[in-house]
């Protein structure tokens, strides 16, 4: 176990994989938690046969999505950690899009689809 400096917010988003655990202390008396084992994806699932980068992840808010080579056509989907849809867009005819996650700190899901049905989902934080 080792203390996070600087970590003393009521909330934490991980940038890295590892085991967690939150200590307390109010008017002399301390409490840990029990450990929860965070992984950190960077790609859920993926049957896009097109290579992409998507950097920066973690990112404070601006996401770049950048394609091999020119795509015709891409829906993307940015959501939240629940699933709840926060923006749609798409490419058309270009192998770079900007996203900007303008929503709180946390984990959010880029889901990326061709026109025949395959996508890529990928795992971002926003720090």
């Amino acid at each position: 176990m080792a203390v996070i400096p600087g970590e003393t917010n009521q909330s934490f988003t991980a940038v890295s994989s590892g085991s967690y655990a939150v200590e307390v202390t109010e008017n002399g008396c301390t409490d840990l938690s029990a450990c929860t084992e965070i992984t950190t994806v960077n790609e859920i699932e993926n049957s896009l046969e097109e290579q992409f980068l998507a950097y920066p992840n973690p990112t404070t808010g601006m996401i770049t999505i950048e394609f091999e080579n020119a795509q015709e056509y891409l829906d993307i989907r940015l959501m939240s950690a629940t699933g709840q849809m926060v923006e749609t867009t798409s490419i058309r005819n270009s192998a770079k899009k900007e996203l900007e996650i303008k929503g709180p700190s946390g984990n959010y899901f880029i889901e990326i689809s061709d026109s025949n049905g395959r996508r890529v989902i990928l795992s971002i934080i926003k720090s």
